[in-house]
């Protein structure tokens, strides 16, 4: 059996480090650089804006604060003054009541129930009442609703 040894000096049989390349570089040169047309600088002096508060909310103040309630409730075009009882439900779970608007529709109401064109929440109902709680900025207003005798 013959075994036969090839160098290749091409397979890395050297231990030679290859050399390193390296890239031209163009020298740096600085430059000034002069704009064409000469810089103004102009300053301006804003004036001090005094908040005038009259007839306006507080901007501080809660968002709902001093601003009329938008709402989608029962007699929404109705105020609240203007609603009439005419009846009241208790049973041992559940209570509600019921208002008539001036243009004589009826609605059932329960307690949580927005109310009238200024939001009004039905905070009570008893059997010959109906509390009424309404924000009027940062006021509450209670308005109570009684059952009215039929007109005879």
């Amino acid at each position: 059996m013959i075994v036969s040894v090839v160098w290749l000096p091409a397979c890395g049989g050297n231990n030679k480090k290859p050399a390193s390349k390296k890239k031209a570089t163009a020298p740096v040169v600085e430059k000034k650089v002069v704009p064409e047309k000469p810089i103004s600088v102009i300053i301006q002096t804003i004036p001090k804006v005094q908040y005038q508060h009259t007839d306006k909310r507080n901007p501080f103040a809660g968002a709902a604060q001093n601003v009329k309630k938008v709402t989608t409730g029962i007699a929404a075009d109705f105020s609240t003054e203007s609603l009439r009882l005419t009846g009241t439900v208790i049973q041992p779970t559940k209570k509600w009541a019921f208002i008539v608007t001036p243009d004589g529709k009826i609605y059932k109401i329960t307690e949580g129930t927005s109310v009238g064109n200024r939001g009004a929440i039905v905070s009570e109902i008893t059997e010959n009442r109906v509390v009424l709680t309404e924000m009027m900025g940062a006021e509450q207003r209670i308005i109570t609703l009684t059952v009215s005798e039929p007109q005879k």
